[in-house]
């Protein structure tokens, strides 16, 4: 009886080794169109991520580089992107490759991409990472960049509420795309209530949270809410906190500190909370903001 239950502890604890060697590791690349297709630039970006243990990238720039740079969606002309995703997922140890857009239509190039290189996994983008947020007033009021680029020619009012249902809208076109494509839909979310967020998960696969703090102390416990909302609606969407190394956040704290403290400890207090606990099912790994800001 003694060796049975030996052997079942033994098997606990190598599950939760090897849960916690599968967490992600996530890094927000800004700046991505003057990278691509610059070894120099490449190398460094990819040897950083390599040296730093972080496995997933998440790239800014998409439709810049597909209007500015080389078409994404013609394969006469995508060999720098379908060169750069296969160097970093063969020799660099990237599981997964996102790109961020901020509407349904800014993935159009990347799917048509995929649909080119369907016959090699080792070159497909794996999630569109929808980054809009209804919540910054200062994008969504009156005159404001959103107001004016999108929601006066809707007829959608200039406010939070005419942001959200905009927001909601692109998710709903991109879940269906997603799931006929076998593609992760993810989004980053701020200020948002626990009504949205419940409203939002719906229809995600990964959503990564930011927790914009200047030190560890307290920092599950921000926004709180936003877990809360998860928790209550039983939702099993994968969740990334997001920590920032700018300026304002988390750079002169990270001057005397490593980032790999930051991510133990946030689970530490996760743990340690009662009412938070049950998240802990949902934390596939963290995410950092941003490449060009990270200590070197």
């Amino acid at each position: 009886m003694k060796k049975i239950f030996l052997l079942l502890l033994i098997s606990t604890f190598s599950f939760l080794a090897v849960a916690q060697d599968t967490l992600m590791k996530a890094l927000y690349v800004d700046g991505f169109a003057d990278i691509i297709d610059i070894k120099k630039a490449e190398d460094k970006l990819l040897t950083y991520a390599q040296d730093h243990e972080f496995n997933y990238l998440i790239i800014y720039n998409i439709t810049k580089i597909h209007k500015n740079r080389f078409p994404i969606d013609n394969k006469m002309t995508d060999d720098p992107f379908a060169s750069f995703i296969r160097r970093a997922k063969t020799q660099y140890g990237i599981k997964k490759i996102s790109v961020v857009g901020e509407k349904a239509t800014s993935f159009d190039p990347v799917l048509k991409y995929n649909l080119n290189h369907a016959d090699n996994p080792e070159e497909l983008v794996d999630g569109f990472n929808v980054e809009f947020e209804f919540w910054n007033s200062r994008l969504t009021g009156p005159d404001r960049y959103y107001c004016k680029t999108y929601f006066t020619k809707m007829g959608l009012p200039c406010n939070r509420v005419g942001a959200f249902y905009f927001y909601l809208e692109q998710l709903k076109t991109l879940r269906s795309i997603a799931s006929e494509f076998n593609i992760d839909l993810e989004s980053y979310v701020g200020s948002v209530s626990k009504e949205e967020m419940q409203k939002i998960t719906l229809y995600l696969n990964t959503i990564h949270i930011h927790y914009y703090r200047k030190d560890t102390k307290n920092i599950a416990k921000y926004k709180a809410s936003r877990l809360h909302a998860i928790i209550e609606s039983k939702s099993k969407v994968e969740v990334f906190p997001i920590f920032s190394s700018r300026e304002k956040h988390m750079k002169p704290w990270l001057q005397n500190h490593q980032i790999d403290e930051v991510f133990p400890e946030f689970l530490k207090q996760i743990k340690s909370n009662k009412s938070l606990q049950p998240i802990i099912h949902n934390i596939k790994g963290q995410s950092w903001y941003r490449y060009s800001d990270m200590p070197k």
